[in-house]
């Protein structure tokens, strides 16, 4: 795989060049039916010319594909339930919008490994109507009262993808995002009216002392 070949070809010039009594490496080739799989190479030189060069490297290919994608699909379930629960922490923890939508572009960055997470508020309609994803980007839309109140512009790293299930994941990530967000913003106009009723009061507190 051409990915892998840096790799391979570092590793084999150190065999031929440090003659070192063995190798093992994993790295991916193609079937002949065109798809690519993952296999395991361990071997050791087993025949070296006159000038004590190697000339003869024997080993064994074992095919590790299902191996390798039952280890990818565990680390993949452990960043689904770290991410998701970092930020069902965070929606419970912080009190400030801000503070919450920041911590969670920092965790897409961090614990899901996107290159960059820049969250895009549905302020200037023409604006956020002229945002496009190209091809390297994701547009993960956050929710609040049944309407889009934004989103979070995902910048992908070096052959990273967004497949079917990372679409689920970040969906369900998104929710628990518009959920703190739907919740702080609650809060806050629950404050403003509880500021507001008071206020009132207070006018007619004072009024009343007026008229008295």
């Amino acid at each position: 795989h051409p990915q892998d070949r840096p790799l391979f070809d570092q590793i084999t010039e150190s065999v031929l060049q440090d003659q070192r009594p063995q190798h093992q490496m994993d790295y991916r080739i193609r079937h002949r039916n065109g798809h690519w799989f993952w296999v395991e190479d361990r071997g050791c030189i087993t025949e070296f010319d006159d000038k004590k060069q190697a000339r003869v490297i024997s080993g064994i290919i074992t095919d590790i594909d299902q191996r390798r994608r039952n280890r990818l699909r565990i680390e993949r379930q452990n960043r689904s339930l770290k991410l998701l629960a970092e930020i069902a922490r965070s929606v419970v923890r912080e009190t400030q919008e801000s503070t919450l939508i920041r911590n969670a572009c920092n965790l897409l960055e961090n614990a899901a490994q996107y290159a960059n997470a820049t969250y895009l508020p549905k302020t200037n309609e023409v604006a956020y109507q002229e945002t496009d994803c190209p091809g390297k980007t994701y547009c993960l839309p956050i929710h609040y009262d049944g309407n889009e109140i934004g989103q979070i512009i995902l910048q992908l790293s070096p052959g990273q993808t967004v497949d079917l299930e990372e679409q689920e994941l970040l969906a369900d990530f998104a929710s628990e995002l518009g959920i703190g967000i739907g919740r702080l913003r609650s809060q806050q106009a629950l404050a403003q009216s509880e500021a507001n009723l008071r206020e009132t009061l207070s006018t007619l507190e004072r009024s009343q002392t007026e008229l008295a």
